[in-house]
């Protein structure tokens, strides 16, 4: 049998990004939950987009949309190499890791699902 995953919030712990957004807002004085609830609803909107977009390109995007929406100059986009950064350190769910090895095991085959570069 063949099980595919995806990658970020399901396999991936996203908490960090929430936590990188929020000291960029509490740096400048912007609200943290309207920037992140921003971020996450321009990243739907642009991952299920007709044309295929790397990870990377689509999260600059995302920041773009982000600084229009909030006003806020070019404050998200200035940070894309940090919440780029945040993306790369992410860690799996502390159960991630024992239960792929547990499917493995049974004979399943695993295949991960993202359209990151990294």
């Amino acid at each position: 049998m063949i099980l595919t995953f995806d990658c970020y919030g399901t396999l991936l712990d996203t908490s960090s990004i929430n936590e990188c957004i929020s000291n960029i807002c509490y740096e400048n004085n912007v609200n943290s939950q309207l920037a992140i609830n921003a971020f996450f609803s321009y990243e739907d909107r642009l991952m299920y987009s007709d044309e295929i977009i790397p990870y990377e390109k689509l999260i600059r995007k995302n920041l773009q949309f982000m600084d229009m929406d909030l006003d806020t100059d070019d404050l998200f986009l200035s940070n894309y190499k940090a919440i780029l950064q945040a993306y790369y350190d992410l860690k799996p769910f502390p159960e991630v890791t024992s239960v792929l090895e547990d499917l493995k095991k049974a004979g399943h085959s695993l295949y991960l699902m993202s359209n990151s570069s990294s």
